[in-house]
């Protein structure tokens, strides 16, 4: 494909419905799971787009959040752009802005063989494998926590503590920021706490929809853990 007047440049709100067009109805689309969407990106940092005559051909979103983790958050292409010119042309200047802050982590959970391939050729490789396990509906007995410890409903105000836990938790690539959590809380179908002592030291969050419930978030402060 010949562009003939093509840049890349900053993504901003006025990409959206290019943006959107491109997510639903190209067939080369890279979404990260998570709490927003990648429209919900739009504004943030080290969001890019390649524009040819006035028209976003492709699209990359990786930004930071935590600090100095980038998720890549959003990759998508037109098909009449090759694949590997949308991504080689974007992850340059992606990769180049990023390199402006020291020890980040750029990362993607590659669910997709010919993102995956895309990938390797950009010298990611593998760190760890995503495991789903599902449990079918069977009646279930009640359990009690520990003595000593109360499970309860999660509640607004308890976000900063269950951001602690989340930080002692995790690695810092798989951390949650308190914006992150915050949207969590609000999209959850069901979500609590235990707490010991008075301090927070596990929680999860869970969400439903019509096809059933996923265990969307779980930690247990490590000092705490069986």
């Amino acid at each position: 494909m010949i562009l003939t007047r093509s840049f890349v440049r900053p993504a901003t709100s006025r990409d959206h419905h290019q943006i959107a067009h491109l997510m639903y109805f190209e067939s080369h689309v890279h979404r990260h799971l998570d709490w927003r969407s990648p429209l919900d990106w739009l504004g943030n940092s080290s969001y890019w787009v390649l524009e040819d005559n006035g028209q976003v051909l492709a699209a990359l979103a990786c930004p930071q959040d935590p600090p100095r983790v980038a998720w890549i958050r959003l990759f998508v292409h037109a098909a009449r752009l090759p694949l590997r010119e949308a991504w080689e042309t974007l992850w340059a200047i992606a990769r180049a802005d990023l390199a402006d802050t020291p020890d980040v982590t750029v990362a993607s959970i590659a669910l997709k063989r010919w993102f995956q391939g895309v990938l390797r050729e950009s010298g990611f490789v593998p760190s760890c494998d995503v495991v789903t396990l599902e449990r079918r509906w069977q009646p279930h007995r009640q359990v009690s926590p520990p003595a000593g410890y109360v499970l309860r409903e999660m509640r607004l105000d308890d976000l900063p503590r269950v951001a602690e836990v989340d930080r002692a938790a995790f690695s810092p690539l798989w951390r949650n920021s308190l914006t992150a959590l915050q949207r969590a809380y609000r999209q959850a179908a069901f979500a609590t706490v235990l707490e010991h002592r008075g301090e927070v030291v596990g929680y999860q969050i869970s969400t439903q929809n019509a096809l059933g419930a996923h265990l969307a978030r779980l930690a247990v402060r490590p000092d705490v853990q069986g």
